[in-house]
């Protein structure tokens, strides 16, 4: 008796796919993966050169309101009572999030500027990350088979 041929098998063997289009394999993303690693580095290193000049500069626009100026991020000890003055009983309390940073820089590092500017440059770094893996989700959910589009 003969072979039954295997198209997935030969994938895996020879890492080219004579299966259908559309159908990948481990081996077949491999190039992809290390090809996207190199691009959200790429996209780190230039953000960090980007925002490299920011760690020296000083306070500004509504900085000296809700950090020079507010009593409530000036966190001694971690606590949850802390958190929620920081949070919600700050100038601007409408922004518990940005508080509580501002609350854990102030503890970790009082008002050295370097602090909360590194943490600010943190945070658009990670949020260009995200937004990368937000859009890549996003367009191959147009390309997945079976995907229905609604009309109004």
């Amino acid at each position: 008796m003969g072979k039954i041929y295997d198209k997935k098998e030969e994938t895996i063997q020879t890492g080219k796919n004579t299966a259908s289009p559309g159908c990948e394999t481990p081996l077949m993303r491999k190039p992809f993966i290390k090809q996207e690693i190199l691009l959200l580095a790429l996209l780190v290193i230039v953000g960090s050169i980007i925002y490299s000049n920011n760690l020296t500069g000083p306070f500004i626009f509504d900085d000296e309101r809700n950090i020079l100026k507010n009593r409530h991020i000036r966190m001694t000890q971690l606590t949850i009572e802390g958190f929620r003055q920081a949070a919600f009983e700050s100038y601007a309390s409408s922004r518990p999030l940005p508080n509580i940073s501002f609350a854990l820089n102030y503890y970790f590092h009082q008002y050295d500027l370097r602090g909360y500017h590194l943490v600010n440059i943190l945070i658009h770094l990670i949020t260009g990350i995200l937004l990368y893996f937000f859009i890549k989700v996003t367009i191959s959910l147009g390309r997945t088979e079976g995907v229905q589009s609604f009309t109004l």
